[in-house]
């Protein structure tokens, strides 16, 4: 069962896999999980893991393998649900597995600290101990000798475990966190602890990779704050400039620089979702929140547009398709009741540069052998090209995979980038509302 779920949890590391495969990704992730599960003989009411402690490094390592994969396992299965639009039982339900993630982290790093400083003590005390020849030992045998070569805890190791904690904490924050709960105290008070933690470990080696998950939770907490109207619009763009400052520097980091734009977008959203449901906002107020989302849809953009250019950038299918996205988003700010004003003037180049992006984003897509993010980025351009005045694109989509389409449509609304345009034509008469 352990090599089952090993073979399972590096096929989930492996999405682009999925093609070849007769189930989801969160199918997989979901038997990856369940096997990991079963072999680690977790329940709900599972001993402390310091119980292991006692047992023979060989098993205590694959204990810790297996419950640090766990809670990988667990991160990424709620973060898939969410990406995907994979409905779990409830939001809360996705707290507590993400709450599960973070007490195996929990149970590991104590584990490794065990570990850590047993191996001190024993490197203490075989330094102190005098040498002995002892050549009574030194025979030859005709039986061949077998060795288990074991990975060393070190102090590298605490700190993966602490940035994946890091990293949940931030998914967690991504979440919407009903209100009256108590929520943002605790992943304060356990964002501290890990940080104090990291302070003591600092790695030289590793200072970006720690001040960059840093950076990203700090992002999400200011969102999840604001959200709770525990923080007003200028406070959260402080704590977001704050969290991704001049200290940082991600000029040859692309997946930071993908990060910093996935901030400034969320910042985005969550500002346009606060003021559809506010009810005071005058024309004042709404022309200079359009003019803050306009920045920061840019910001995105910049940061997106040199990823791309990085030799070692990643998933390039992606980055164009959100290039595509932030034009989209930056076009959508030239209507409704009170519009930007460059935004309104720019139309019609918004949309030629976002059919360009999502061109580029079909072309790497087709390239990589990524079926699914290629007909993303075909619909997405042929949308654009349809809000520009030339719709014969969506209809030759439309014509050949309907459903295909629409879900697409639909997912585009949701995110914003469309709203009262009928961008399906006059093929099926239907307005994206």
């Amino acid at each position: 069962m352990r090599s089952r779920a090993r073979l399972q949890y590096e096929l989930a590391q492996q999405p682009r896999l999925l093609a070849f495969m007769p189930f989801s990704l969160m199918d997989l992730l979901q038997l990856a999980l369940e096997s990991h599960r079963y072999a680690l003989d977790i329940k709900q009411n599972n001993p402390d893991l310091l119980l292991y402690a006692s047992l023979p490094s060989p098993i205590l390592n694959v204990v810790l393998t297996l419950a640090s994969n766990t809670a990988q396992l667990l991160t990424s299965f709620v973060e898939a649900a969410t990406e995907l639009r994979h409905p779990l039982s409830s939001q809360i339900d996705g707290l507590r597995l993400l709450q599960e993630a973070l007490e195996l982290f929990q149970r590991c790093l104590t584990l490794q600290e065990y570990q850590l400083t047993q191996s001190e003590e024993d490197h203490v005390s075989s330094t102190e101990r005098p040498y002995v020849n002892d050549k009574s030992e030194n025979h030859t045998t005709s039986e061949e000798a077998w060795a288990t070569i074991l990975e060393p805890v070190t102090h590298g190791s605490l700190v993966d475990t602490m940035v994946a904690q890091l990293d949940t904490l931030t998914t967690i924050c991504s979440l919407v966190i009903p209100q009256g709960s108590d929520d943002l105290r605790w992943i304060e008070k356990y964002y501290r602890m890990l940080k104090e933690k990291l302070t003591c470990l600092r790695d030289t080696e590793r200072v970006q990779e720690e001040c960059l998950a840093n950076a990203k939770f700090m992002a999400a907490f200011a969102d999840a704050s604001f959200r709770r109207g525990q923080l007003d619009i200028l406070e959260y763009e402080r704590k977001l400039a704050a969290a991704f400052d001049a200290s940082l520097d991600l000029t040859n980091h692309p997946e930071g620089l993908c990060d910093q734009a996935d901030a400034e977008i969320t910042f985005n959203t969550s500002i346009r979702v606060s003021a559809q449901l506010s009810t005071q906002l005058s024309e004042t107020d709404s022309t200079r929140l359009n003019e803050i989302r306009w920045g920061h849809i840019t910001k995105a953009l910049d940061g997106l547009t040199a990823a791309s250019k990085l030799p070692n950038a990643e998933n390039l299918p992606r980055i164009y398709l959100r290039r595509g996205d932030c034009e989209l988003l930056r076009y959508r700010l030239g209507h409704g009741p009170h519009p930007h004003g460059i935004a309104a003037k720019s139309a019609p180049t918004l949309l030629k540069n976002a059919e360009v992006y999502y061109r580029g984003a079909a072309g790497f897509a087709r390239h990589a052998g990524v079926d699914e993010e290629e007909w993303e980025a075909l619909v997405k351009e042929a949308v654009a090209a349809s809000l520009a005045g030339n719709s014969m694109k969506l209809q030759g989509l439309w014509k050949a995979k309907e459903k295909a389409v629409l879900e697409i449509v639909m997912e585009m609304q949701e995110e914003n980038l469309l709203y009262g345009e009928d961008v399906l034509g006059q093929s099926k008469q239907i307005q994206v509302q």
